[in-house]
Protein backbone atom coordinates (compact mmCIF):
# COMPACT_ATOMS: atom_id res chain seq x y z
CA UNK A 1 0.00 0.00 0.00
CA UNK A 2 2.89 2.60 0.72
CA UNK A 3 4.18 1.08 -2.44
CA UNK A 4 1.15 2.21 -4.32
CA UNK A 5 0.71 5.44 -2.70
CA UNK A 6 4.35 6.75 -3.38
CA UNK A 7 3.09 5.62 -7.17
CA UNK A 8 0.48 7.41 -7.03
CA UNK A 9 1.82 10.89 -5.91
CA UNK A 10 4.69 10.34 -8.10
CA UNK A 11 1.97 10.27 -11.18
CA UNK A 12 -0.09 13.29 -9.61
CA UNK A 13 2.85 15.05 -9.63
CA UNK A 14 3.70 14.17 -13.41
CA UNK A 15 0.34 15.02 -14.24
CA UNK A 16 0.48 18.59 -12.74
CA UNK A 17 3.77 19.25 -14.23
CA UNK A 18 2.17 18.32 -17.66
CA UNK A 19 -0.76 20.97 -17.17
CA UNK A 20 0.91 23.65 -15.36
CA UNK A 21 3.23 23.95 -18.87
CA UNK A 22 2.09 27.25 -20.53
CA UNK A 23 3.18 25.47 -23.73
CA UNK A 24 0.74 23.65 -25.81
CA UNK A 25 1.43 20.15 -25.50
CA UNK A 26 -0.51 17.23 -27.84
CA UNK A 27 0.65 13.41 -27.59
CA UNK A 28 -0.65 11.05 -30.84
CA UNK A 29 -0.02 7.89 -31.91
CA UNK A 30 0.96 6.37 -34.80
CA UNK A 31 -1.91 6.66 -36.98
CA UNK A 32 -1.80 10.71 -35.77
CA UNK A 33 -4.79 10.23 -33.22
CA UNK A 34 -4.47 12.11 -30.23
CA UNK A 35 -3.90 9.86 -26.87
CA UNK A 36 -2.75 13.05 -24.24
CA UNK A 37 -2.48 16.44 -24.02
CA UNK A 38 -2.50 19.35 -21.26
CA UNK A 39 -5.05 21.70 -20.16
CA UNK A 40 -3.47 24.52 -22.02
CA UNK A 41 -4.01 22.84 -25.41
CA UNK A 42 -7.50 21.66 -24.58
CA UNK A 43 -8.23 25.64 -23.65
CA UNK A 44 -6.50 26.60 -26.97
CA UNK A 45 -8.92 24.58 -29.27
CA UNK A 46 -12.09 25.35 -27.06
CA UNK A 47 -12.89 21.60 -25.47
CA UNK A 48 -12.40 19.11 -23.11
CA UNK A 49 -9.61 16.82 -22.90
CA UNK A 50 -12.05 14.28 -22.54
CA UNK A 51 -13.73 14.96 -26.30
CA UNK A 52 -10.36 15.49 -27.83
CA UNK A 53 -9.17 12.10 -27.00
CA UNK A 54 -8.53 9.96 -30.34
CA UNK A 55 -9.54 12.71 -32.66
CA UNK A 56 -7.33 13.17 -35.57
CA UNK A 57 -4.53 16.06 -35.04
CA UNK A 58 -5.79 17.61 -38.58
CA UNK A 59 -9.06 18.59 -36.98
CA UNK A 60 -7.75 20.39 -34.34
CA UNK A 61 -4.72 22.54 -35.52
CA UNK A 62 -3.86 23.98 -38.64
CA UNK A 63 -3.06 22.29 -41.73
CA UNK A 64 0.28 22.89 -42.23
CA UNK A 65 1.53 22.01 -38.79
CA UNK A 66 -0.70 19.01 -39.03
CA UNK A 67 1.04 18.12 -42.63
CA UNK A 68 4.85 19.01 -40.89
CA UNK A 69 3.99 16.81 -37.47
CA UNK A 70 2.87 13.75 -39.94
CA UNK A 71 5.50 13.87 -42.06
CA UNK A 72 8.26 11.22 -41.25
CA UNK A 73 10.79 11.52 -38.85
CA UNK A 74 14.24 11.50 -40.03
CA UNK A 75 16.58 8.68 -38.29
CA UNK A 76 19.59 10.31 -36.31
CA UNK A 77 22.67 8.37 -37.44
CA UNK A 78 25.87 7.84 -35.30
CA UNK A 79 29.58 8.77 -36.74
CA UNK A 80 30.31 5.11 -36.92
CA UNK A 81 27.37 4.73 -39.59
CA UNK A 82 24.50 2.57 -37.87
CA UNK A 83 21.23 4.59 -37.10
CA UNK A 84 20.72 5.60 -33.38
CA UNK A 85 18.82 2.86 -31.04
CA UNK A 86 18.85 0.51 -33.60
CA UNK A 87 17.54 2.92 -36.28
CA UNK A 88 14.13 4.36 -34.31
CA UNK A 89 14.31 8.40 -35.63
CA UNK A 90 14.93 10.27 -32.13
CA UNK A 91 16.28 13.83 -33.75
CA UNK A 92 13.60 16.63 -32.89
CA UNK A 93 11.83 19.22 -35.59
CA UNK A 94 11.64 22.93 -34.92
CA UNK A 95 9.64 25.08 -37.17
CA UNK A 96 7.59 28.40 -37.27
CA UNK A 97 3.92 28.12 -37.88
CA UNK A 98 0.96 31.11 -38.26
CA UNK A 99 -1.48 28.75 -37.44
CA UNK A 100 -5.53 30.19 -37.85
CA UNK A 101 -7.18 27.46 -35.87
CA UNK A 102 -5.25 28.24 -33.12
CA UNK A 103 -5.09 31.63 -33.42
CA UNK A 104 -1.69 32.74 -33.06
CA UNK A 105 2.15 32.68 -33.86
CA UNK A 106 4.22 29.36 -33.00
CA UNK A 107 7.35 27.78 -32.39
CA UNK A 108 6.44 24.23 -32.67
CA UNK A 109 8.34 21.04 -31.71
CA UNK A 110 7.77 17.81 -32.55
CA UNK A 111 9.55 14.51 -31.35
CA UNK A 112 9.04 10.65 -31.48
CA UNK A 113 7.62 9.38 -28.88
CA UNK A 114 9.45 6.05 -27.95
CA UNK A 115 8.29 3.18 -25.25
CA UNK A 116 10.30 1.26 -23.19
CA UNK A 117 11.05 -1.25 -25.89
CA UNK A 118 12.50 1.60 -27.78
CA UNK A 119 10.46 1.44 -30.75
CA UNK A 120 8.48 4.67 -31.97
CA UNK A 121 4.40 4.75 -30.75
CA UNK A 122 3.53 8.16 -31.92
CA UNK A 123 4.99 11.72 -31.52
CA UNK A 124 5.39 14.50 -29.28
CA UNK A 125 4.00 17.60 -30.56
CA UNK A 126 5.07 20.84 -28.34
CA UNK A 127 4.06 24.82 -29.49
CA UNK A 128 4.91 27.67 -27.97
CA UNK A 129 2.87 30.64 -28.32
CA UNK A 130 5.24 33.33 -29.65
CA UNK A 131 2.56 36.22 -30.83
CA UNK A 132 3.65 38.80 -28.67
CA UNK A 133 7.36 38.64 -29.10
CA UNK A 134 6.70 38.17 -32.79
CA UNK A 135 4.50 41.03 -33.06
CA UNK A 136 7.12 43.21 -30.45
CA UNK A 137 10.31 42.16 -32.73
CA UNK A 138 8.48 43.12 -35.98
CA UNK A 139 7.73 46.52 -34.42
CA UNK A 140 10.78 46.91 -33.25
CA UNK A 141 12.29 46.41 -36.82
CA UNK A 142 10.06 49.13 -38.11
CA UNK A 143 10.97 51.65 -35.37
CA UNK A 144 14.97 50.81 -36.10
CA UNK A 145 14.25 51.34 -40.00
CA UNK A 146 12.57 54.50 -38.94
CA UNK A 147 14.95 55.62 -36.82
CA UNK A 148 17.58 54.97 -38.84
CA UNK A 149 15.87 56.95 -42.05
CA UNK A 150 15.95 59.89 -40.30
CA UNK A 151 19.73 59.78 -38.86
CA UNK A 152 20.28 59.31 -43.00
CA UNK A 153 17.76 62.84 -43.46
CA UNK A 154 19.31 64.45 -41.06
CA UNK A 155 22.75 64.04 -41.84
CA UNK A 156 21.83 64.35 -45.45
CA UNK A 157 20.12 67.47 -44.37
CA UNK A 158 22.75 69.05 -43.22
CA UNK A 159 25.10 68.07 -46.21
CA UNK A 160 22.42 69.72 -48.62
CA UNK A 161 22.16 72.45 -46.26
CA UNK A 162 26.05 73.79 -46.85
CA UNK A 163 25.70 73.33 -50.62
CA UNK A 164 22.43 75.21 -50.71
CA UNK A 165 23.92 78.15 -48.64
CA UNK A 166 26.94 78.12 -50.54
CA UNK A 167 24.97 78.38 -53.70
CA UNK A 168 22.25 80.75 -53.32
CA UNK A 169 24.83 83.41 -52.75
CA UNK A 170 26.26 83.69 -56.45
CA UNK A 171 22.91 82.63 -57.72
CA UNK A 172 21.73 86.03 -55.95
CA UNK A 173 24.33 88.06 -57.40
CA UNK A 174 24.15 86.69 -61.19
CA UNK A 175 20.26 87.04 -61.09
CA UNK A 176 20.77 90.37 -59.65
CA UNK A 177 23.13 91.33 -62.26
CA UNK A 178 20.91 89.78 -64.89
CA UNK A 179 18.24 92.31 -63.77
CA UNK A 180 19.85 95.29 -64.05
CA UNK A 181 21.64 94.43 -67.14
CA UNK A 182 18.41 93.98 -69.04
CA UNK A 183 16.44 96.92 -67.44
CA UNK A 184 19.42 99.43 -67.67
CA UNK A 185 22.07 98.46 -70.14
CA UNK A 186 21.08 99.93 -73.55
CA UNK A 187 23.83 97.38 -74.62
CA UNK A 188 22.16 94.64 -73.93
CA UNK A 189 18.94 95.17 -75.80
CA UNK A 190 19.91 93.60 -79.18
CA UNK A 191 20.13 90.45 -76.43
CA UNK A 192 17.67 90.97 -74.25
CA UNK A 193 15.47 87.77 -75.25
CA UNK A 194 18.15 85.21 -74.52
CA UNK A 195 19.46 87.34 -71.32
CA UNK A 196 15.65 86.72 -70.04
CA UNK A 197 15.99 83.25 -71.21
CA UNK A 198 18.94 82.73 -69.24
CA UNK A 199 17.41 84.69 -65.91
CA UNK A 200 14.49 82.18 -65.86
CA UNK A 201 16.54 79.32 -65.97
CA UNK A 202 18.73 80.72 -63.07
CA UNK A 203 15.40 81.68 -61.58
CA UNK A 204 14.41 77.92 -61.76
CA UNK A 205 17.85 76.89 -60.23
CA UNK A 206 17.84 79.38 -57.21
CA UNK A 207 14.20 77.66 -56.48
CA UNK A 208 15.27 74.28 -57.01
CA UNK A 209 18.13 75.94 -53.96
CA UNK A 210 14.91 77.44 -52.13
CA UNK A 211 13.71 74.08 -52.15
CA UNK A 212 16.76 72.12 -50.41
CA UNK A 213 16.38 74.91 -47.58
CA UNK A 214 13.14 74.06 -46.67
CA UNK A 215 13.94 70.62 -46.70
CA UNK A 216 16.98 71.03 -44.47
CA UNK A 217 14.61 73.37 -42.07
CA UNK A 218 16.97 76.39 -42.67
CA UNK A 219 14.00 78.55 -43.73
CA UNK A 220 12.13 80.87 -41.83
CA UNK A 221 8.35 80.20 -40.84
CA UNK A 222 5.29 82.51 -39.28
CA UNK A 223 3.76 80.21 -36.87
CA UNK A 224 0.48 80.55 -36.06
CA UNK A 225 -2.44 79.08 -34.32
CA UNK A 226 -4.34 77.01 -36.96
CA UNK A 227 -6.65 74.23 -37.45
CA UNK A 228 -5.30 71.03 -39.65
CA UNK A 229 -8.08 70.43 -41.59
CA UNK A 230 -8.58 73.84 -42.92
CA UNK A 231 -4.82 73.47 -44.67
CA UNK A 232 -6.06 70.52 -46.10
CA UNK A 233 -9.31 71.52 -46.94
CA UNK A 234 -7.54 74.24 -48.90
CA UNK A 235 -4.83 72.02 -50.40
CA UNK A 236 -7.86 69.85 -51.82
CA UNK A 237 -9.58 72.89 -53.55
CA UNK A 238 -6.62 73.92 -55.41
CA UNK A 239 -6.43 70.35 -56.78
CA UNK A 240 -9.92 69.63 -58.06
CA UNK A 241 -9.14 70.35 -61.51
CA UNK A 242 -6.98 67.55 -61.71
CA UNK A 243 -9.48 65.30 -59.97
CA UNK A 244 -11.68 65.61 -62.07
CA UNK A 245 -9.69 64.88 -64.87
CA UNK A 246 -8.68 61.98 -63.39
CA UNK A 247 -11.74 60.99 -61.98
CA UNK A 248 -10.47 60.74 -58.63
CA UNK A 249 -13.36 60.73 -55.66
CA UNK A 250 -12.25 62.00 -52.10
CA UNK A 251 -13.71 60.86 -49.00
CA UNK A 252 -12.82 62.70 -45.61
CA UNK A 253 -13.25 61.84 -42.20
CA UNK A 254 -12.64 63.80 -39.37
CA UNK A 255 -13.31 63.47 -35.46
CA UNK A 256 -15.22 66.36 -33.34
CA UNK A 257 -12.95 68.04 -30.99
CA UNK A 258 -9.41 67.84 -32.72
CA UNK A 259 -6.82 70.26 -31.19
CA UNK A 260 -4.84 72.93 -33.13
CA UNK A 261 -1.35 73.16 -34.13
CA UNK A 262 0.78 75.98 -34.29
CA UNK A 263 2.61 76.08 -37.87
CA UNK A 264 3.01 78.12 -40.71
CA UNK A 265 -0.43 77.56 -42.88
CA UNK A 266 1.32 78.17 -46.35
CA UNK A 267 4.46 75.69 -45.82
CA UNK A 268 1.62 73.12 -44.14
CA UNK A 269 -0.29 73.67 -47.27
CA UNK A 270 2.59 72.87 -49.60
CA UNK A 271 3.36 69.95 -47.82
CA UNK A 272 0.09 67.92 -48.76
CA UNK A 273 -0.13 69.35 -51.91
CA UNK A 274 3.12 67.90 -52.42
CA UNK A 275 1.25 64.41 -51.02
CA UNK A 276 -1.93 64.78 -52.93
CA UNK A 277 -0.34 65.59 -56.40
CA UNK A 278 2.26 62.12 -55.88
CA UNK A 279 -1.07 60.16 -54.76
CA UNK A 280 -2.99 61.84 -58.25
CA UNK A 281 0.06 60.57 -60.07
CA UNK A 282 -0.31 56.93 -58.74
CA UNK A 283 -4.18 56.41 -59.19
CA UNK A 284 -3.36 57.67 -63.02
CA UNK A 285 -0.81 54.95 -63.53
CA UNK A 286 -3.24 52.51 -62.91
CA UNK A 287 -5.67 54.27 -65.56
CA UNK A 288 -8.68 53.98 -64.21
CA UNK A 289 -10.69 56.06 -61.34
CA UNK A 290 -9.23 56.53 -58.26
CA UNK A 291 -9.85 57.39 -54.58
CA UNK A 292 -8.44 59.27 -51.83
CA UNK A 293 -9.12 59.03 -48.05
CA UNK A 294 -8.18 61.36 -45.50
CA UNK A 295 -8.69 61.16 -41.81
CA UNK A 296 -7.84 63.82 -39.00
CA UNK A 297 -7.99 62.37 -35.29
CA UNK A 298 -6.18 63.12 -32.15
CA UNK A 299 -3.80 61.16 -30.42
CA UNK A 300 -5.26 58.83 -27.49
CA UNK A 301 -3.76 61.18 -24.93
CA UNK A 302 -4.53 64.43 -27.24
CA UNK A 303 -1.22 65.65 -27.60
CA UNK A 304 -0.63 64.76 -31.25
CA UNK A 305 -2.89 65.13 -34.43
CA UNK A 306 -2.56 62.64 -36.70
CA UNK A 307 -3.25 62.95 -40.74
CA UNK A 308 -3.52 59.94 -42.46
CA UNK A 309 -3.96 60.43 -46.90
CA UNK A 310 -4.22 56.99 -48.69
CA UNK A 311 -4.79 56.70 -52.33
CA UNK A 312 -5.75 53.55 -54.28
CA UNK A 313 -3.17 53.35 -56.53
CA UNK A 314 -0.69 50.77 -57.30
CA UNK A 315 1.52 51.59 -53.80
CA UNK A 316 5.02 52.00 -53.12
CA UNK A 317 7.39 49.24 -54.05
CA UNK A 318 9.26 47.88 -51.44
CA UNK A 319 12.94 48.47 -52.30
CA UNK A 320 12.40 52.24 -52.97
CA UNK A 321 10.15 52.81 -49.82
CA UNK A 322 13.42 53.49 -47.31
CA UNK A 323 14.13 56.19 -50.00
CA UNK A 324 11.03 58.58 -50.80
CA UNK A 325 12.32 61.29 -48.82
CA UNK A 326 15.83 61.39 -50.41
CA UNK A 327 16.40 64.96 -52.09
CA UNK A 328 16.17 64.22 -56.11
CA UNK A 329 15.13 60.33 -56.00
CA UNK A 330 12.16 59.97 -58.20
CA UNK A 331 10.78 57.14 -60.18
CA UNK A 332 8.96 59.31 -62.42
CA UNK A 333 11.03 59.92 -66.26
CA UNK A 334 13.48 62.33 -66.98
CA UNK A 335 11.67 65.89 -66.74
CA UNK A 336 8.83 64.59 -65.34
CA UNK A 337 9.84 65.04 -61.28
CA UNK A 338 12.74 66.85 -59.35
CA UNK A 339 12.40 64.62 -57.07
CA UNK A 340 12.08 66.95 -54.33
CA UNK A 341 8.54 66.81 -53.30
CA UNK A 342 8.25 64.34 -50.78
CA UNK A 343 11.79 65.77 -49.05
CA UNK A 344 10.25 69.34 -48.76
CA UNK A 345 7.19 67.39 -47.39
CA UNK A 346 10.19 66.03 -44.91
CA UNK A 347 11.58 68.77 -44.40
CA UNK A 348 8.44 70.95 -43.66
CA UNK A 349 7.32 68.30 -40.72
CA UNK A 350 10.30 68.03 -39.54
CA UNK A 351 10.58 71.75 -38.97
CA UNK A 352 7.07 71.83 -37.14
CA UNK A 353 8.12 69.25 -34.58
CA UNK A 354 6.26 66.59 -36.70
CA UNK A 355 7.04 63.16 -38.10
CA UNK A 356 5.85 61.83 -41.63
CA UNK A 357 6.09 57.78 -42.66
CA UNK A 358 4.74 55.93 -45.58
CA UNK A 359 3.18 52.65 -45.89
CA UNK A 360 1.59 50.45 -47.78
CA UNK A 361 -1.41 49.46 -46.33
CA UNK A 362 -2.81 45.66 -46.26
CA UNK A 363 -6.03 46.68 -48.84
CA UNK A 364 -4.10 48.44 -51.38
CA UNK A 365 -2.40 51.91 -52.36
CA UNK A 366 -0.29 54.02 -50.31
CA UNK A 367 -0.40 55.66 -46.85
CA UNK A 368 1.10 58.85 -45.35
CA UNK A 369 0.77 59.12 -42.07
CA UNK A 370 1.55 62.98 -40.37
CA UNK A 371 2.18 63.63 -37.04
CA UNK A 372 1.89 67.03 -35.74
CA UNK A 373 2.21 68.25 -32.14
CA UNK A 374 -1.20 69.98 -30.88
CA UNK A 375 -2.02 73.10 -28.78
CA UNK A 376 -4.22 71.98 -26.22
CA UNK A 377 -7.08 73.46 -25.64
CA UNK A 378 -9.96 73.43 -23.45
CA UNK A 379 -13.45 71.63 -23.96
CA UNK A 380 -16.14 71.33 -21.92
CA UNK A 381 -17.34 68.43 -20.08
CA UNK A 382 -19.08 65.03 -21.97
CA UNK A 383 -17.72 66.38 -25.12
CA UNK A 384 -16.31 63.26 -26.68
CA UNK A 385 -15.66 62.68 -29.96
CA UNK A 386 -17.40 61.70 -32.88
CA UNK A 387 -16.57 60.81 -36.40
CA UNK A 388 -18.21 61.67 -39.25
CA UNK A 389 -17.79 61.62 -43.03
CA UNK A 390 -17.43 63.41 -46.04
CA UNK A 391 -17.79 62.62 -49.94
CA UNK A 392 -16.26 64.67 -52.42
CA UNK A 393 -16.64 63.44 -56.29
CA UNK A 394 -14.41 64.06 -58.80
CA UNK A 395 -16.14 64.84 -61.82
CA UNK A 396 -18.41 67.24 -59.72
CA UNK A 397 -15.44 68.94 -57.93
CA UNK A 398 -13.96 69.11 -54.49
Amino acid sequence: MQLLEEVLQHRRLLEDTFNSLIDLVVVIDNRLHVVQMNEAFAARVGSARAKLLERPLEELIGAEMALWAAAPEPAARKPDGPSASGGIPTTARTRQFTDERLDGIFAATVTPLINQDGEPVGRVLVARDITAQTRLETEREALRGRLAQSEKLASLGQFVAGIAHEMNNPLQGVLGHLELLIETSEAARPVRPTLRRIYQEGDRAAKIVRNLLVFTGSRRMSRQRLRIERVLSRALVSRSAGRRRGRIEVSRHQEDNVPDIAGDPALLQQALLNILINAEHAIAATSGPGRIETSVAASANGDMVRLTIHDSGRGIPAEILPRIFDPFFTTKEVGQGTGLGLAITYGIIQEHGGTIHAANPPEGGASFVIELPAVVRESGPGKGRKKKATKEKGPRGA
